[in-house]
């Protein structure tokens, strides 16, 4: 498994921040599929992954860890803008002043020698929890959501809580307190368990195929979890594992709902 981890193209696509940027375009189309939307706006899915590729390239511009972030930056950057100007009508402002707001309360401490509060960490946090649940499912206006269906409600809240159980793991990972560790790695697993309630609402809105997709991403969560708790991972490893979770849930839902 090392070895294949070593492989250049497979650290290429994790270093590249490549890996992550397609997680936010494949939920993003799953969103759109599953809330009924158009979905040929190709500059809005072009913006969701070149902002994606720009705040984690810029995140870690000074870590030096991969020798072309300074590449991808400039591009995914000047990108972003671009698509950004051919879709900014389709998009719902108020979702996208959030999550550039808190996508620059992120950032932006890496390029400012500030030191920073402790409680700051949680600030980031929450703030990239939020920005991806709003990305991936708000951000493209739908004037008919606002009339609110159950079953939009319960895919945004299933969103929210997976987003917030990849960040916590990651979180986790970092955190130097072995007691607050401890303790958020007791509410990640908790959130574990959670997760296994929303087959059933999908199925109960007569969503069934959803509900089975839902499932194993669930049991897939699950055996994650169950691997990496007792595991000393590398940054690269936690990466394809943790993240891959929330890859995997995109293609998957987008191909049984494109199916269906």
């Amino acid at each position: 498994m090392e070895k294949y981890l070593s492989n250049t193209y497979v650290l290429f696509l994790l270093r590249s921040r490549l890996f992550v940027a397609f997680i936010a375009f494949f939920l993003s189309y799953e969103s759109q599929l599953f809330f009924n939307r158009e979905i040929y706006s190709l500059p809005f899915f072009a913006f969701i992954f070149f902002a994606t590729l720009a705040v984690y390239n810029l995140y870690y511009f000074k870590t030096k860890e991969f020798q072309y972030t300074p590449d991808f930056t400039f591009v995914s950057v000047s990108f972003s803008i671009i698509s950004l100007g051919y879709c900014y009508q389709e998009l719902d402002p108020i979702v996208l002043v959030i999550c550039i707001t808190l996508s620059l309360l992120y950032v932006a401490p890496i390029f400012f020698n500030i030191k920073l509060p402790v409680w700051f960490r949680y600030v980031k946090l929450l703030s990239v929890i939020i920005v991806w649940t709003l990305a991936t499912t708000l951000l493209h206006c739908d004037k008919e959501f606002y009339e609110s269906r159950i079953l939009q409600i319960v895919g945004i809240t299933f969103r929210f809580l997976l987003v917030t159980w990849v960040c916590l793991i990651f979180f986790i990972k970092d955190e130097s307190n072995q007691l607050i560790a401890g303790k958020l790695l007791i509410l990640t697993e908790a959130l574990t368990y959670v997760l296994f309630i929303f087959p059933f609402l999908f199925a109960w809105q007569n969503h069934i195929g959803i509900g089975l997709c839902i499932l194993f991403n669930c049991v897939l969560a699950f055996l994650v979890f169950k691997y990496i708790k007792n595991q000393k991972l590398s940054n690269d490893w936690h990466l394809l594992y943790v993240d891959g979770v929330l890859l995997v849930q995109g293609v998957l839902a987008s191909l049984m709902i494109l199916i269906l």
